[in-house]
């Protein structure tokens, strides 16, 4: 936790009676409403700056096994995500699979560990204006926020410097978390393609999810 900012109205009270607490506790609220961003206390600032989306370097490998070797991760991921997870499997797509096809794959870092991990495939011919989008988080950041920050700052990068057009995200049934992902960045439901894949020789309908930049 960074320490106080300069200035008195911007201490909490640290000494006197109740009543002076008091007054100094309402000046600081006061004054936090009128502060402009550059003046932020640090911690508040902190808090905004502990998503980072990076390249996966060699010395990812142990730790992607232990985030992918979990059944619940997979399950609803395509079928090219194996389970059980295997150090070979992720040697094989931090050097090759994540590169593959024009792909433009980041690990997610939150608080400065990797948890997890999204990308972007380009698509070819009529439709290389558009790409798709596909993410998975460890079981341990479930339920945090850290999809949907992660997603929203993958979508600019695709729109803002890749120069797509449209992002879209193929989401099995089930798998009502990850379309609520979508839904807060903007992405909307296109269509339900019917019985449209198999996964452990289940049938699943297939939720088409969208956004377009403009």
């Amino acid at each position: 936790m960074a320490g106080h900012p300069n200035g008195s109205e911007l201490y909490f009270a640290q000494a006197g009676d109740r009543a002076q607490q008091s007054r100094q506790s309402t000046l600081f609220r006061a004054r936090r409403k009128t502060l402009p961003l550059h003046s932020e206390p640090a911690f508040i600032l902190s808090v905004m700056n502990t998503l980072v989306l990076r390249r996966y370097r060699e010395s990812d490998i142990e730790r992607l096994v232990i985030l992918a070797n979990n059944e619940n991760v997979s399950r609803y991921l395509v079928d090219t995500f194996p389970y059980p997870y295997t150090k070979t499997d992720a040697d094989w797509w931090i050097t090759t699979g994540s590169q593959e096809n024009g792909m433009v794959t980041k690990v997610i870092e939150w608080n400065g560990e990797f948890v997890g991990s999204l990308g972007i495939t380009p698509q070819t011919g009529w439709r290389s204006h558009i790409a798709e989008i596909g993410y998975w988080l460890g079981k341990a950041y479930w339920g945090q926020g850290i999809a949907t920050l992660s997603v929203r700052q993958m979508s600019a990068i695709a729109f803002d410097e890749l120069g797509f057009n449209k992002l879209f995200a193929p989401v099995l049934a089930p798998n009502q978390v990850s379309m609520k992902v979508l839904e807060k960045n903007g992405y909307l439901l296109e269509g339900i393609l019917r019985e449209e894949v198999v996964k452990h020789d289940q049938i699943f309908d297939i939720h088409y999810y969208a956004k377009c930049r403009s």
